[in-house]
């Protein structure tokens, strides 16, 4: 239980097993103590990237709930989507 000192990482392989472009955005309950990259992005059809979810030095408390929550959600892209800020 500690000490949380140094930044934790490990990674999370997203695919897309579609012939579609996807597009996906990683989301957490808890944004201040992760941090997540890339957060969001475009996955061309029958391709992979990793994620690295990186959790940030903290002070523990025994008594705070640690039901830390991530969602991946994904969508096919637009047929023009070039970058993120467009979806």
């Amino acid at each position: 239980a500690g000490p949380f000192t140094d930044v934790v990482t490990t990674n999370l392989k997203l695919t897309n097993p579609s012939e579609r472009r996807v597009v996906f955005k990683v989301k957490t309950t808890a944004p201040r103590r992760y941090c997540v990259r890339p957060n969001s992005g475009i996955l061309e059809a029958g391709s992979s990237i990793n994620v690295s979810v990186m959790l940030q030095p903290f002070d523990y408390d025994p008594n705070e709930k640690s039901k830390h929550k991530f969602m991946v959600q994904t969508m096919f892209a637009p047929q023009d989507t070039s970058d993120m800020d467009a979806v």
